[in-house]
């Protein structure tokens, strides 16, 4: 079997349409997914803009696991006022130099 190589990086507009393959296979999987009636999952669309928006927030990242092109898993990490942004900047600081290593 080829191995195949795990990335955890912050999420791309182009991650959209994987991403989206994922929230619908896990939503038609589990029954532990917090959701009422009017939760519904993203278009490929509306995940790629809502990506986009997000992306420059100083209290938001989110993160995408994928093996290939393939988005397997996703986090989403928000930090209130309070904590002002020195959480997040120091997790983007992590995946940065998680990167550079290419474990």
């Amino acid at each position: 079997m080829a191995e195949q190589e795990l990335v955890i990086e912050e999420a791309q507009r182009e991650d959209a349409a994987s991403l989206a393959r994922l929230l619908e296979a896990v939503a038609l999987e589990s029954d532990f997914l917090a959701q009422d009636d009017r939760s519904s999952i993203l278009s490929a669309e509306q995940l790629a803009t809502y990506i986009e928006s997000h992306q420059h927030r100083l209290n938001e990242i989110c993160l995408v696991a994928k093996l290939g092109h393939e988005v397997i898993g996703v986090c989403n990490v928000t930090s209130d006022q309070d904590t002002k942004d020195l959480t997040l900047k120091a997790l983007r600081n992590v995946v940065q130099e998680l990167k550079m290593e290419n474990f």
